[in-house]
């Protein structure tokens, strides 16, 4: 374990032994930094509880719930590949999922057990659109009300696990009109304003317990716009944190040679990707990948001082599978 790890461990531990019920994590009696029933105290609680505070076991929770995630990025690029009726989609969804999973933005949520939070909201975003697209341009019959119900209850298990799904509801929109310009029917229409619904119940929610002092994550207007913008290219170009901490902090050849390892091969791909998508792709598509990257890192780039590439991993889902469609 390392770092806040602990802290969830042994608070887990001590709700865990004061007999408190499971609930209570949803309702907590004093307020948390962060409210994330789902991702966090009740996570910890779980990892405490059925895996005795395991190490080993928890590391194998954090990979297989990294499997899972990629596995719900290849799902929702199959589906998007089938809606834009692009040909070979089970191909361009293996080779999303492939490169999604291989990012190195992953490595410290892979390797960090108090991460998990990140591959959960990876997970249940990916599901979401998933569904989303799937009902608007393939179900029919008794499947597309199902769809449409369900994500209500992706969006609540997104939002419980991270505060970023907030803007789940613009990433539908972008993605709608990624597909097709048409407007939402009353079904879709109803869905889509129950996931408002349920992102200002949260909200409201949120306001209620938590109690975030912690200067890292205030939102300002300054030098850290600029520096998390540059953090967000370097993240989008495959480049490690260690790395741009090496090359900013004093080991400067090794930081700027491990940069350009990783993020010469990244964008010789996005350049290809770019070149041959000029006749894969309308200018709305590329219009809608810009938007969906930057709307869903919006709030990142306002963070006064943290700022670590997992931050990423929900805005470069469609870019990847943009990636994997024009190379």
């Amino acid at each position: 374990f390392w770092g806040d790890d602990y802290v969830f461990l042994h608070a887990a531990h001590a709700t865990n032994a004061s007999g408190a019920p499971w609930w209570s994590d949803f309702w907590p009696s004093s307020p948390p930094r962060f409210w994330r029933p789902l991702s966090q105290e009740g996570y910890w609680r779980w990892v405490d509880a059925v895996l005795g505070g395991s190490t080993h076991a928890a590391h194998i929770v954090s990979l297989v719930l990294h499997v899972l995630a990629t596995l719900g990025v290849a799902l929702f690029a199959f589906r998007l590949a089938r809606a834009c009726r692009w040909p070979h989609a089970g191909r361009i969804a293996a080779f999303a999922g492939a490169v999604y999973g291989a990012l190195t933005l992953h490595l410290l949520p892979v390797h960090w057990a108090a991460a998990a939070n990140n591959a959960m909201l990876t997970l249940f975003t990916t599901l979401l659109l998933a569904a989303w697209v799937s009902a608007r341009h393939e179900a029919a019959g008794r499947l597309r009300p199902i769809l449409l119900a369900s994500l209500p209850v992706w969006l609540a298990l997104a939002l419980l696990s991270k505060e970023s799904a907030a803007l789940t509801p613009a990433l539908m929109l972008v993605v709608a009109a990624f597909v097709a310009v048409r407007r939402l029917d009353r079904g879709e229409l109803v869905a889509w304003l129950a996931c408002i619904a349920v992102v200002a119940l949260w909200l409201l929610l949120r306001a209620r317990f938590t109690a975030n002092t912690d200067a890292s994550y205030e939102l300002t207007l300054g030098s850290n716009v600029l520096r998390n913008a540059a953090s967000f290219v370097a993240w989008l170009l495959n480049v490690p944190r260690e790395a741009m901490r090496m090359a900013v902090a004093g080991e400067r050849m090794q930081g700027l040679a491990w940069i350009a390892a990783t993020a010469l091969p990244m964008l010789a791909a996005w350049t290809i990707a770019g070149w041959r998508g000029r006749r894969l792709l309308t200018r709305r598509q590329w219009l809608c990948i810009g938007a969906f990257a930057v709307l869903a890192y919006a709030p990142y780039f306002l963070f006064a001082r943290n700022s670590y590439e997992y931050y990423a991993a929900i805005a470069v889902i469609l870019p990847v599978i943009v990636l994997a469609r024009c190379v």
